[in-house]
């Protein structure tokens, strides 16, 4: 993916709706960058960020996303959105299987 540049999407419902591949995008971006690049773009709302958990907090006081980092990766609750992503590391789901396997 480069900037400027469309987005692809491809493959089943819902996975093949942009909408839905922005959002993860978005939450991938919220996860990973850095909390004071991303506070400057919030309009009310605010980033809290305490050890492995970062929270967004809008206007009202509301918790409307979350990420938090665990031994095998990152669960990220989009409350707003209403969905949660757990991005698993390769060598985690690698290491899964191998024991399944046993």
């Amino acid at each position: 993916m480069t900037p400027g540049s469309p987005l692809q999407t491809s493959g089943l419902e819902p996975f093949n709706q942009p909408q839905l591949a922005k959002a993860v995008v978005a939450d991938m971006q919220l996860h990973q960058w850095p909390v004071p690049s991303l506070q400057q773009q919030l309009k009310g709302g605010y980033i809290n960020q305490i050890s492995n958990k970062r929270t967004v907090i809008n206007a009202k006081g509301d918790v409307i996303w979350l990420s938090t980092v665990d031994v095998g990766g990152v669960v990220i609750e989009n409350i707003a959105g209403g969905y949660t992503l757990r991005v698993v590391l390769l060598e985690e789901l690698k290491l899964e299987q191998a024991e399944q396997d046993h």
